[in-house]
């Protein structure tokens, strides 16, 4: 069996009733190539941004805890927020939304690696989810993750690469997040181990090769 997390591991053993020895974790993978560290400068133009920048790429749904992420903004100094993406709760967060808050839109895929760019810190404060996609093209573009201890998120986000705060907990994300920018030197070492982490166990040629030694070991 191959299971994409060890909380997927876990549920696999349970409901199947299988053993470790079963199961072999191998995650989803991201194009390390397209989604990388990039220069920002054109986006930068666009947008009037503080000293510190916190980017989220997602759809916007309650869900996802963007509305969280936007109000502990609104309380936060020298900090923007650029979200980018769509969806049916948009509407509402734009209400939410002081002047240091800017919508992007959906944005074309050649710019994701820009939005991800963008950010001193990257934020999906989500209540509940698997593994998102998001969060590896974050690391891959050399961004630090802010999210929420759900899902198979813990599993990826560890101290070296970013912060986790329960779901739900607008004060526990502010805090996250003012503590990530008051120390810089730190924060741009947890980018340089993102970007390392995403190659060296998320890039589709490491997920492959995982692959690849599963099915050798079943043809033994």
């Amino acid at each position: 069996f191959i299971a994409l997390s060890k909380g997927n591991a876990d549920d696999q053993k349970n409901y199947l009733s299988v053993s470790d020895e079963q199961i072999s974790i191998i995650p989803n993978g991201v194009d390390t190539e397209f989604f990388k560290p990039s220069d920002t400068e054109e986006i930068e133009e666009r947008y009037d941004l503080k000293e510190n920048v916190v980017v989220a790429v997602s759809r916007l749904v309650e869900y996802k805890g963007h509305g969280l992420l936007v109000e502990a903004v609104n309380e936060m100094e020298d900090t923007s927020l650029v979200i980018a993406g769509d969806g049916p709760f948009k509407d509402e967060l734009e209400e939410k939304a002081g002047e240091d808050v800017h919508f992007a839109g959906r944005v074309p895929e050649e710019e994701l690696p820009l939005y991800y760019s963008l950010g001193d810190a990257f934020s999906l404060p989500t209540f509940g989810e698997g593994l998102p996609l998001s969060i590896l093209e974050s690391m891959a573009s050399g961004t630090p993750v802010l999210s929420t201890k759900v899902g198979s998120i813990p599993d990826v986000v560890t101290e070296d690469v970013g912060r986790l705060v329960e779901p739900e907990d607008q004060e526990a994300l502010k805090k996250a997040l003012e503590e990530m920018f008051s120390d810089k030197e730190n924060l741009e070492d947890m980018g340089s181990n993102c970007r390392e982490k995403a190659v060296n166990e998320y890039s589709w040629p490491s997920v492959v090769e995982k692959t690849e030694e599963v099915y050798e070991d079943l043809s033994s």
